[in-house]
């Protein structure tokens, strides 16, 4: 600590959680893992305080030996469902094709450490708005602040989930949390799971602006304070992520993410029971409470699941393009009939204007440009409906993935690769023609079937089944202020709570 070189900044108490290395994963094995790991992806961090500018950086030592971490693990997937035992071998490591965040977190904190340089592991314990939660790596820099970085992936100052949401970020410690302490005695041990070691300590506010809650409860408890736990939803439950007092009808929880939909529950005999309406916490620190009303509306839905930054960022080769009909393969006389709406990132109905019928149609890119498209579906003119796969032939493998009604397949087009096209057997006049860009799979696909909840009083209430026979599907009579869950049931998990403003535009939770 004193006599290295990247941790003199750090006082006894912030030695004692930055850099001790009494153990730094409940699954470490009882081996010198300091002696072992200490020659590995050294690269030139002993001789970086050559440049003054360098001198004693844990942030430059962090980057000099993740860099090595990144190369040897550079064909790795991070995976938040990993079977078998953790690998801590550094030799072994780069050899499995992927495992979790919080292994990848656990494994860069013991190679670090053993070189004296100080990180520790935030950690998430459940997304407010998808499955799974999340682990990273931190330290503590010359300025007093605090810097996170994905250990094997990015560096220190890359950006990192900087736009998520969180109900509560976590941080691992020697010292067990004495609260959480007091939670267990109270209750013998029988809570619900919301962390795997009482070692960690409450850091959400380091990342956000928080705030102390006053829930209100369905039912009026004893005089004393109960425990309660605060909980968010994963796609198929709500999982708890903190505890905090239930006070006859109102339960408090201190420092809570923002903006974020909750529920509360308390826990008997092993169950998780709701004890309170979900309810919204908005930016300004309101409440808003979900309960279903007497009024109903109709809305239309295009996804079953929010789109997030992994698709969004595609956008350069997920907008434009057009369809091109002739009567001639080689579309030597040809027409465009419909341009795809530049920023219809997901998918969308494009109506198709044709001067005579048509047989033979091809998806174009537009000029020095290349378009990427997931699905094509046509739609006949004298009676709306959908043409079968069967009605048309591909005169090109390019269109294999454009109409084989899988939405995580897709064809690449540029504008200086027109060839072939989709064969539909005779000139036919067309309605429109949907489409389903390259994107994450939870666009609505004809055929499949949906089905509709919303929640009343204490559990979901099933509201209708639908099979899709567009790229939407139209949703009748939803309650108003009605917090609701569209489920799919022909393929995918990822299922998500949704509600719906005044202008029936569909919000995600």
């Amino acid at each position: 600590w004193r006599e290295g070189e990247w941790a003199k900044h750090l006082d006894f108490d912030e030695f004692c959680e930055w850099l001790l290395p009494y153990t730094c994963s409940n699954y470490l094995p009882l081996y010198d893992w300091r002696d072992s790991l200490k020659t590995y992806a050294e690269s030139y961090i002993y001789h970086i305080n050559q440049c003054n500018d360098y001198k004693n950086s844990p942030r430059i030592a962090i980057c000099a030996v993740n860099d090595i971490l990144r190369r040897d693990a550079s064909k790795h997937n991070s995976s938040s469902i990993v079977s078998g035992h953790r690998i801590f071998d550094p030799s072994l490591f780069p050899l499995i094709p992927g495992t979790s965040c919080r292994h990848y977190a656990e494994m860069a904190t013991l190679i670090l450490r053993s070189k004296g340089i100080p990180v520790n592991i935030d950690f998430t314990p459940q997304w407010p708005d998808r499955q799974f939660g999340h682990d990273w790596c931190v330290y503590p820099t010359f300025r007093g602040k605090k810097t996170i970085f994905n250990p094997y992936f990015s560096n220190p100052d890359f950006p990192h989930n900087t736009n998520a949401r969180f109900a509560k970020v976590f941080r691992v410690t020697y010292a067990p949390n004495k609260e959480y302490l007091r939670l267990l005695k109270r209750n013998n041990g029988d809570v619900p799971k919301i962390v795997d070691s009482p070692f960690f300590t409450d850091v959400s506010e380091e990342y956000q602006k928080t705030i102390d809650l006053k829930v209100r409860t369905n039912k009026s408890f004893k005089l004393l304070p109960e425990d309660v736990y605060i909980a968010v939803f994963d796609n198929h439950n709500w999982i708890p992520v903190y505890w905090g007092k239930c006070f006859g009808k109102y339960s408090r929880f201190k420092e809570m993410g923002r903006n974020i939909t909750y529920i509360v529950l308390s826990y008997k005999n092993r169950e998780l029971v709701p004890t309170s309406l979900p309810f919204r916490v908005k930016s300004d620190g309101n409440i808003h409470y979900f309960s279903p009303q007497d009024d109903y509306s109709d809305v239309v839905m295009g996804r079953k699941f929010p789109m997030f930054e992994h698709v969004f960022r595609k956008h350069e080769v997920l907008k434009g393009g057009y369809i091109e009909a002739s009567n001639d393969i080689s579309f030597t006389n040809s027409e465009v009939v419909c341009d795809f709406p530049e920023w219809e990132l997901s998918s969308a109905i494009v109506p198709v204007n044709q001067s005579i019928g048509y047989r033979y149609w091809r998806f174009c890119a537009d000029q020095n440009d290349t378009s990427d498209v997931a699905e094509l579906f046509f739609y006949k003119k004298e009676d709306n409906k959908l043409l079968e796969r069967s009605d048309m032939e591909l005169l090109t493998q390019r269109y294999e993935s454009m109409t084989d009604r899988d939405p995580l397949t897709y064809s690449s087009t540029s504008s200086n690769n027109m060839s072939g096209c989709i064969d539909l057997g005779q000139a036919v006049y067309l309605d429109h023609i949907s489409f389903i860009r390259r994107g994450d799979g939870n666009t609505i696909v004809p055929g499949d079937e949906y089905q509709l909840y919303y929640w009343d009083k204490d559990q979901w209430i099933f509201h209708s089944s639908i099979i899709a026979e567009d790229i939407v599907i139209k949703v009748k009579n939803l309650p108003e202020n009605a917090l609701c869950l569209i489920k799919g049931v022909s393929r995918g998990t990822q299922n998500r709570i949704f509600s719906y403003n005044e202008k029936k535009e569909i919000v995600w939770h």
